[in-house]
């Protein structure tokens, strides 16, 4: 092999070898790439995975928190349901109270009309009466005149010796 050849050669593989350092510099700066985007997808999943486990454990307390409620609104409800059926027994005793107090009521009113009636007849009673009163000692005074006048022409007319 000659010099030249040598040289050729050499040139050749220095060629073949620079490809290959520029394709595996760019191998590298590519899985560099790759390693800088898998880390920061893996920062990116790590604060995903905190927010997640978060938000379980709000969730989880949030949990806790609604059973509570839940057993307090259960025991709300049948305290409400136990007031509902001693208000719906107290309305129904009330109810009875009213309609027994609407026919005394009833009663009470058509005695009343009974007695107003007797009351108005009692005053025609008692002004016919005290009309026949008037009339009676009307009558009264006038015979009373009549016996006073009779008395006086009695003793005026009678001589002294028959009395």
């Amino acid at each position: 092999m000659t010099g030249a050849q040598e040289c050729m050669t050499g040139k050749q593989e220095y060629m073949t070898g620079a490809h290959e350092y520029m394709t595996d510099k760019q191998e590298y700066m590519t899985g560099k790439q790759e390693y800088m985007t898998g880390a920061q997808e893996y920062m990116t999943g790590k604060q995903e995975w905190m927010t997640g486990k978060q938000e379980y454990m709000n969730g989880a307390q949030e949990y806790i928190t609604g059973a509570q409620e839940y057993m307090t609104g259960k025991q709300e409800y049948l305290t409400g349901k136990q007031e509902y059926m001693t208000g719906k027994h107290e309305y129904m005793t009330d109810k009875q109270e009213y309609m027994t107090g609407k026919q005394e009521y009833m009663t009470g009113a058509q005695e009343y009309m009974t007695g107003q009636q007797e009351c108005m007849t009692g005053k025609q009673e008692y002004m016919t009466g005290a009309q026949e009163y008037m009339t009676g000692k009307q009558e009264y005074m006038t015979c009373k005149q009549e016996y006073m006048t009779g008395k006086q022409e009695y003793m005026t007319d009678t001589p002294a010796y028959v009395k």
